[in-house]
């Protein structure tokens, strides 16, 4: 039985998927796993000019029914550096914090605030959060590129396919838009 939030949640991430196909990033993919709106995988690049560039770093989202009024869950599935696998993460945009939330935010907000905090040195870590050294940090890198996922498949294929090159476009806008995570 749906609740009444179910339709409108639905309804939003189907149009956030069909957004994300229409305007692909160079820097990030997400996307919902088969026959599940509420659970997608998510694909990041590492920051240019940290220790996780070149990184393709893949993990999972997972939406409540009540989806955009609530934040979602947010996991890292590949090994790092910076987060726990397979464990929810506490960021100011995960469902740790549904104060400072705002409906606004989207998947591609999610995936961005994602990518910036990769090279955040926490002085107090946040659950979820870890620290390593630079080298292990850089030996992930290489170690995040040929990672698998057992539904997604080979990360550098999909990178390849759904990050390409020709999807590096100015994202100035949308990160202007972004919201000041705390």
């Amino acid at each position: 039985k749906m609740s009444m939030y179910d339709g409108l949640s639905i309804k939003r991430l189907t149009k956030e998927y069909a957004n994300m196909v229409e305007k692909p990033s160079y820097e990030y993919y997400a996307e919902p796993v088969k026959g599940e709106m509420f659970e997608w995988h998510y694909t990041i690049r590492g920051p240019v000019g940290t220790d996780y560039e070149g990184g393709l770093y893949h993990g999972i989202i997972t939406f409540p029914e009540t989806y955009p009024f609530k934040p979602p869950s947010v996991q890292f599935l590949t090994p790092n550096g910076r987060f726990e696998v397979n464990t929810k993460i506490c960021l100011t945009f995960t469902n740790f914090h549904p104060e400072y939330w705002q409906p606004a935010w989207t998947v591609r907000t999610i995936l961005i605030g994602l990518q910036s905090y990769m090279p955040v040195e926490e002085e107090t870590m946040s659950i979820g959060s870890i620290s390593t050294p630079a080298a292990e940090r850089r030996r992930l890198v290489k170690v995040s590129q040929n990672w698998h996922c057992s539904l997604c498949g080979s990360v550098k294929d999909l990178a390849a396919v759904k990050m390409a090159e020709e999807n590096k476009h100015d994202e100035s806008d949308v990160k202007q838009a972004l919201p000041e995570f705390k």
